[in-house]
């Protein structure tokens, strides 16, 4: 049930954090084409929000980049056969270091002439050297600190004559606001470790829009606290849309969730609740978030969801492997999104709904 293909990083992070675990979302516009011998990136977009963020004390733990795009080639002297895709981040010392890479086959293909969409996995720029969480962090209390990131995207296509290569590279730039502005957390929200998971996100016709949602885990001596970052998927659902999104967990692994954790703003009554889960019963209505031992507080905040939980209610002790993730949905005709060990699934029939068929196994600090 391990899988890791969702995880972006696991990594001390700096106390204090606010917001979605001090982690940013950088957004971009989409880059205007490059043009080179043979080969060329003819769409290239940095996948985020906006390039503004507030935390409680200005420190960000995860700077995360989400680059799509489209090669293309054209006129090459022999059949292409596959390209590498490669990114890198100019750090703090004025040298570029490698951020992400994708090999795309293009056997299939077998053209001289033609394009491909690639897709990297997520990178926290904070993961690079020369470029922590320092870096973009704001020290003192109404301060901006303000970063421009070049980028560099390259492409080299192999071609079946090894000694026929074509490439070509272009840069771009990307700017991040970090504000320090000093509010209150709750409990053992200084938490001074962090999980981070991506999930793509799908259409009403499953088919993924290009974006993810996150889920942040952090853990803390009494609280662990899980923020569903919804940022992306939220932009796009209608206006009066049943939206709803629930962490499931299920805490000694025998494919039998015990909790649903749910932000659910198109019921009546409390927006936030609780469903406990059992192999012979399935799951219970839901329970008021307010009054449920297992959660010390609740909140949403522009987009990120937030539940601190109480360890010892959850009995998740340090080294202890648990299954968790989230599915968010607002109805067969909007967006959805599961952040899972099998994208899209997360929910499955067995067990009366409550099985854990789909999650994530992690690991607690």
């Amino acid at each position: 049930m391990s899988d890791d293909s969702s995880r972006l990083t696991r990594r001390t992070a700096l106390k204090g954090l606010g917001g979605a675990a001090g982690a940013a979302l950088v957004g971009g516009a989409g880059l205007t084409a490059f043009t080179g011998s043979g080969v060329a990136v003819s769409k290239f977009d940095v996948q985020g929000d906006e390039s503004q963020f507030e935390t409680n004390d200005g420190q960000v733990s995860a700077v995360i980049v989400d680059p799509t795009g489209t090669i293309t080639w054209d006129g090459l002297d022999h059949n292409a056969t596959n390209a590498v895709v490669t990114l890198e981040a100019k750090n703090k010392n004025d040298e570029y270091v490698k951020a992400g890479e994708q090999t795309l086959s293009l056997d299939a293909k077998g053209r001289k002439s033609g394009s491909e969409d690639f897709d990297l996995t997520p990178i926290d720029l904070t993961t690079l050297e020369g470029l922590g969480d320092a870096y973009f962090s704001a020290d003192g209390d109404g301060d901006t600190q303000q970063r421009t990131v070049d980028l560099k995207i390259s492409v080299t296509v192999n071609t079946d004559d090894e000694n026929y290569v074509v490439s070509d590279s272009k840069t771009a730039t990307m700017n991040t606001d970090v504000l320090n502005e000093p509010a209150s957390t709750s409990g053992d929200a200084t938490a001074d470790t962090y999980d981070a998971y991506a999930g793509p996100i799908y259409d009403k016709d499953d088919n993924q829009t290009g974006e993810d949602a996150y889920l942040y885990i952090r853990y803390g001596s009494e609280s662990i606290i899980m923020e569903m970052d919804l940022r992306n998927y939220l932009d796009d659902i209608s206006d009066g849309a049943p939206l709803n999104g629930a962490i499931g967990i299920d805490v000694d692994e025998n494919n039998v969730a015990e909790y649903q954790f749910g932000w659910i703003p198109h019921t009546d009554g409390e927006t936030f609740g609780v469903k406990e889960g059992a192999l012979d019963t399935g799951w219970t209505d839901w329970l008021p978030a307010s009054t449920h031992d297992a959660v010390t507080s609740a909140s949403m905040n522009g987009g990120i969801v937030q539940f601190e939980l109480d360890r010892s209610v959850l009995g998740i002790a340090t080294d202890d492997t648990y299954l968790t993730g989230y599915f968010a949905s607002a109805g067969g005709e909007e967006e959805y999104v599961a952040v899972s060990a099998e994208p899209p699934k997360f929910w499955s029939s067995e067990n009366n709904w409550t099985a854990s068929t789909y999650y994530l196994q992690v690991v607690a600090e």
